[in-house]
């Protein structure tokens, strides 16, 4: 059985790399390298290092989100080494996980349609 293991990229809304928010770079880059899966999460409120507290307020929609990556560790750290140095980005952890469901097919397995 594979080891797989839980990316977690942590930033906010405003945050852009470019012109573009940088949640939405991630994603596309973790596509692009074909990982296993991505979801992008939203926090009602957060702070990180800067002690700046991420939140909804009347005029600033700034909420804090996680970006979740689930993969092989090798491929996850391969793809950090692409998005560490971009802009925006507060914290990347990395943990292990079980996949019971989901997982990328062994070559041994057959796939059902």
């Amino acid at each position: 059985m594979k080891q797989y293991s839980l990316l977690r990229v942590f930033t906010d809304e405003m945050a852009v790399s470019g012109d573009r928010p940088v949640f939405e770079v991630v994603l596309e880059k973790a596509k692009s390298h074909q990982l296993l899966g991505v979801t992008v999460l939203r926090g009602r409120v957060g702070f990180g290092h800067s002690n700046l507290i991420h939140a909804s307020r009347l005029f600033d929609h700034n909420y804090p989100l996680v970006v979740e990556i689930v993969d092989e560790e090798d491929r996850l750290r391969s793809f950090v080494s692409e998005v560490d140095a971009m802009r925006g980005i507060g914290l990347i952890t990395i943990t292990h996980v079980d996949v019971l469901f989901g997982a990328r097919p062994q070559p041994d397995q057959k796939s059902v349609a």
